[in-house]
C-alpha cells in the first residue's frame, strides 16, 4: 500500500551486507517517509520545521505514537545520519537498524493500514549475497532514479494534507497496535 516504503526497505535489504552505509541512508529515508505517513494517516499537526528530528519530537507525534516506536525511529534517524556523514558503519549496525525499521513498519501496518498482527511475518536477516561491484552500482543508480520519481509523487500527495487534533482514540489505537505487536 506504500510502495515508496517498500522500495526503500528493499534497497536497504539488498545493500545491508555489501554497502551498509547505503543501507542505513535508505533506512533513514524510510524512517522519515514513514513518519510523514504517520502524520498523514493520523492527520497530525505538523511542526513549522519539518526536519526528521523535529517531526519526531513534535508534541502531536509524541502524543499519538508510543514511546517504543519513537525510540526506534530516533535510532534509525541517528544511525542513518552517521552513515550519511561518513561515520564508521559496520554491517551489524545496519542489520540492527533494518530490524528496527521492520518493527516500525509492522506497527505502521497494524496501526494505520488495518493489518492484522498475525499476518505480519517475523523479521529474517537477509542472507549475504555476492554481487559484482559494477552491477551493484548500476542497480543502485536505477533504484535511486525510481526513488526520486516516488518522492515526486509523494510531494504531489502532500498538498492534500489536512491536520487534525490528536484524540484519545488516536492515542488508544496507536498504543493498541504497539501492544498487539508486543512492543
Amino acid at each position: 500500500e506504500r510502495p515508496i516504503l517498500a522500495d526503500l526497505g528493499g534497497f536497504a535489504e539488498h545493500y545491508v551486507h555489501s554497502d551498509p552505509s547505503s543501507a542505513l541512508v535508505k533506512l533513514r529515508s524510510l524512517g522519515e517517509q514513514l513518519t510523514k505517513s504517520v502524520y498523514w494517516e493520523l492527520r497530525l499537526q505538523k511542526p513549522d520545521e519539518t526536519e526528521f528530528a523535529r517531526l519526531l519530537t513534535a508534541p502531536a507525534f509524541k502524543q499519538a505514537v508510543p514511546e517504543v516506536i519513537c525510540s526506534k525511529l530516533h535510532a534509525i534517524r541517528k544511525e542513518g545520519n552517521r552513515a550519511a556523514h561518513g561515520g564508521t558503519v559496520e554491517t551489524k549496525h545496519a542489520l540492527w537498524i533494518l530490524e528496527e525499521a521492520f518493527a516500525v513498519c509492522a506497527w505502521f501496518a497494524v496501526r494505520c493500514l488495518s493489518s492484522k498482527p498475525d499476518d505480519i511475518e517475523a523479521f529474517e536477516k537477509p542472507e549475504v549475497v555476492s554481487v559484482e561491484t559494477a552491477s551493484l552500482k548500476a542497480d543502485k543508480e536505477k533504484a535511486e532514479a525510481k526513488l526520486e520519481d516516488a518522492l515526486d509523487q509523494l510531494e504531489k500527495v502532500k498538498a492534500e494534507y489536512e491536520a487534525q487534533e490528536v484524540t484519545s482514540e488516536i492515542q488508544q489505537r496507536s498504543q493498541q497496535a504497539a501492544d498487539a505487536l508486543s512492543f
